[in-house]
């Protein structure tokens, strides 16, 4: 959890928005990196509830969705740290691939590789949210096994991953990279579904 502590830190030190997937009943490692981004601007994006709450710096979004809701955790992001998790995180992982978002694993990659088999739950709730994107278990793992056979996306330490992460936001920003279009025009509707 130090990496945690340290990243959001860090990403904060950027003036850069962290986004998880929510703060849950137990500390875990997202827990740790929004307390450590306290100082800065937040995102986390709930599995339960409906509505939208914006608290100082935080804005929570209770999406409804449960574990579909890794589609907007990917989705949203410039680029993604894993630090460690389940299948939960490799299907963030799978998504932020399928979206062509650069990953960076601090010392995951081998740990998340053990839950390949176990997407199947997510991407049935994420095919049944976003019906004809390729979000299939098939088309996860596709996304996911290169990235997990290959050291090229490994970083060593924190101030590496923020510092890629941020090169890759910021490349992205001067070329105004376009996202996918369907996937963004539900993520939008999803939004105001949750606003109304």
């Amino acid at each position: 959890m130090n990496y945690a502590r340290e990243i959001g830190a860090l990403l904060a030190g950027q003036q850069a928005i962290t986004l998880t997937g929510g703060i849950g009943g137990h500390q875990t490692v997202k827990d740790v990196a929004m307390d450590a981004a306290a100082t800065g601007r937040r995102i986390s994006i709930m599995k339960g509830g409906a509505g939208v709450v914006l608290q100082d710096k935080h804005l929570t979004l209770n999406s409804g969705m449960e574990d579909a809701r890794n589609v907007l955790n990917a989705y949203a992001a410039d680029a993604v740290i894993a630090l460690s998790g389940g299948f939960g995180t490799l299907t963030e992982v799978a998504f932020a691939a399928i979206a062509g978002r650069l990953i960076l694993f601090l010392e995951s990659r081998a740990a998340l590789a053990k839950h390949i088999n176990n997407m199947a739950t997510i991407a049935e709730q994420c095919v049944a949210e976003f019906p004809g994107q390729p979000f299939d278990n098939a088309s996860l793992q596709q996304a996911v096994r290169p990235l997990l056979a290959s050291s090229q996306n490994d970083v060593a330490t924190a101030h590496e991953a923020v510092s890629r992460a941020i090169a890759a936001a910021r490349v992205g920003a001067l070329l105004d990279l376009p996202r996918q279009p369907g996937v963004a025009a539900q993520y939008e509707l999803k939004l105001l579904q949750l606003d109304s």
